[in-house]
């Protein structure tokens, strides 16, 4: 029979902190939980086994990988989202000191600012600097290259095919026991964002490319591609592609006719 140590009063502490961290929603919203949850369970384990390290150094080990971090995701975030967008500080102070604003800490205070924010405070140098380019878009457009204009037919390429040159949206199930192999054309959105509904074309004992050409009419009408286009039959192209995808292949086959005559078996 074995017996469980009672909890030591570090180890109460620890499971209560915690619980604590669980609780407290801002933790959760800013995704905190999951490295101070290791530390606590970390530390437990140590503690157990009668460790003597300084823990508490832990918690400065992961402050300064944060810090380290933080500067490096300034400098790639977008302005919109606190950061510099792909730049230096020292770039944007730059370019704010040419239009006469600069940022500063506030008279016998540790708030920053920058000189046309008025009354308002910021915690460090960077936060204001955000601030001050989030306030002059203008100087912005100046430092950063202006975008590349989007080809509209680039565009619609991107929404037709994917990476490997297949038709996006179109999908295969395979043959069962009740049916055989179906085509469907899927909900896939459009430069609108809207979708259609998914539509389903049997395989089996049918012309695989009259099939094909139905779900690729169905995706050039979602996405207003004439069928006399040079794109709806690049569009017909990509039927080697899917036939390459899923490992078919295709036979050729003679279906005799029937007709079905009343009260007569068909002939």
């Amino acid at each position: 029979m074995t017996t469980q140590k009672p909890p030591t009063p570090a180890r109460s502490a620890l499971r209560a902190l915690k619980k604590e961290l669980t609780d407290h929603t801002d933790f959760a919203k800013f995704h905190i939980l999951k490295p101070t949850h290791h530390l606590v369970d970390a530390w437990i384990a140590k503690l157990a086994t009668g460790s003597e390290l300084d823990l508490v150094s832990d918690v400065d080990s992961v402050i300064l990988r944060l810090k380290s971090f933080k500067a490096k995701a300034r400098r790639a975030l977008p302005i919109a989202n606190g950061g510099f967008q792909g730049e230096e500080a020292a770039v944007w102070k730059q370019a704010l000191a040419q239009a006469d604003i600069t940022v500063s800490q506030l008279d016998g205070t540790d708030v920053w600012g920058f000189s046309s924010s008025a009354a308002e405070g910021y915690d460090t140098e960077d936060d204001a600097l955000n601030a001050a380019l989030q306030a002059h878009p203008e100087i912005v457009a100046k430092v950063l290259p202006a975008p590349e204009p989007i080809d509209p037919e680039d565009a619609l390429r991107k929404l037709l095919f994917n990476a490997h040159g297949r038709l996006r949206g179109v999908s295969l199930s395979k043959a069962s026991g009740k049916r055989g192999a179906v085509i469907t054309a899927n909900a896939v959105r459009n430069a609108a964002g809207a979708k259609f509904k998914p539509s389903s074309f049997v395989l089996a004992t049918k012309d695989f490319h009259a099939q094909y050409a139905r779900v690729v009419k169905l995706i050039s009408d979602h996405h207003g591609v004439e069928v006399s286009s040079p794109l709806h039959a690049e569009m017909l192209g990509t039927a080697a592609a899917y036939l390459s995808h899923y490992g078919l292949s295709l036979q050729t086959t003679s279906i005799p006719t029937t007709r079905v005559l009343l009260g007569q078996k068909p002939i």
